[in-house]
């Protein structure tokens, strides 16, 4: 008679992430920039990460400032804030919509991200902040659906989707140019100057 003999096994450790993480550090592992225990690099990495630059090396600063300077441009050349401010067709009624929602969402965006993740140190993830993450696309959607309202009658469809879009761009390399503190900082006052502004 034979005797099989079983194959060697090699145990597989599979890590994950803290459930306590500075919201710096997550923006880091969502992009697959540092691993899934926060540095260790046997824990499971991202199979689509490209690069192991850092998300704040040179080439990626200036490949976003490009691109928000570019939008700003945009906006300037379609002459989105004079429309804003001084043309009779904007709708102004709409547009107060949109800034209302825009408080909400800044203010329910720094609850979570400094005083839930930083302070108190929770994971910001949607297992998490379930009411949160909804409120926050409900949000999002009033914001898109109210600005697209008050610029439509001036710019039409395309122009106003496309100024849209170059706001999206706006905020989002901004938000990748710096830690989450300083963009929600940096908000504020800019919200803050542009109501005082228009009222």
């Amino acid at each position: 008679s034979t005797t099989k003999t079983p194959l060697s096994t090699k145990s597989i450790t599979t890590t994950y992430p803290s459930p306590t993480m500075d919201p710096e550090q997550q923006q880091s592992e969502r992009v697959g920039l540092v691993s899934g225990d926060g540095g260790d690099s046997s824990g499971p990495q991202n199979p689509y990460k490209q690069t192991s630059m850092s998300p704040n090396h040179p080439f990626y600063q200036i490949k976003r400032s490009a691109i928000v300077g570019a939008s700003l441009y945009g906006l300037h050349y379609m002459k989105v804030y004079h429309t804003i401010l001084r043309h009779s067709k904007f709708d102004h009624v709409w547009f107060k919509i949109g800034l209302a929602c825009c408080v909400a969402l800044l203010a329910l965006k720094s609850y979570v991200e400094l005083y839930q993740g930083k302070t108190k140190k929770i994971k910001v993830r949607y297992e998490n902040f379930k009411q949160e993450t909804h409120t926050v696309m409900i949000l999002m959607l009033l914001i898109s659906i109210a600005f697209h309202k008050s610029l439509w009658a001036v710019h039409g469809a395309g122009e106003t989707m496309f100024i849209m879009f170059l706001f999206g761009c706006i905020c989002l390399n901004t938000a990748l140019m710096m830690p989450p503190w300083a963009w929600n900082l940096l908000a504020v006052v800019l919200l803050t100057l542009f109501i005082q502004m228009y009222v």
